[in-house]
């Protein structure tokens, strides 16, 4: 049995990044993924060239997740945009923005932000558990055990 202090369910760019969000706070974090490999929707996105995010205003980019905009409000707010940009510019990866407000890594390569992130996780001793299906989580007293 592994020892953990977070388990993270999941590979993908939300993963990844609660991860590295977390690892900053001092605790051995590790993520489950069921796949063989990280962040395989995050390849395709921008038709390939990862579209990471946009340059309106906060309220505007929720208002454009309706019907969800509430349940996503909390997540942008905290990690804007700016944020976000900030985030990858110190890991290396310069971003461009289009006319159209679309930002994208300026290698237009979806690719360089899996490595980036991949790169950080690693940085931070974040272990990665893959072709580990999770079917449920069972709580006993104060921990978690996967099932």
């Amino acid at each position: 049995m592994i020892q953990t202090d977070i388990c993270i369910i999941g590979a993908g760019p939300a993963g990844m990044m609660a991860a590295l969000r977390a690892a900053n706070s001092s605790k051995k974090i590790i993520i489950i993924e069921s796949n063989t490999t990280t962040g395989r929707k995050l390849l395709l996105t921008g038709r390939g060239r990862c579209n990471l995010t946009h340059t309106a205003a906060t309220d505007e980019i929720i208002k454009a997740y309706k019907p969800f905009d509430r349940f996503v409000r909390h997540c942008i707010c905290e990690f804007p945009p700016q944020k976000l940009r900030r985030f990858f510019h110190c890991c290396g990866l310069q971003t461009i923005r289009e006319t159209n407000g679309c930002v994208f890594p300026k290698s237009y390569k979806s690719g360089e932000v899996k490595r980036v992130l991949l790169d950080e996780l690693k940085k931070l001793n974040v272990s990665i558990f893959y072709g580990t299906k999770v079917q449920s989580v069972k709580k006993n007293k104060n921990t978690f055990r996967k099932i």
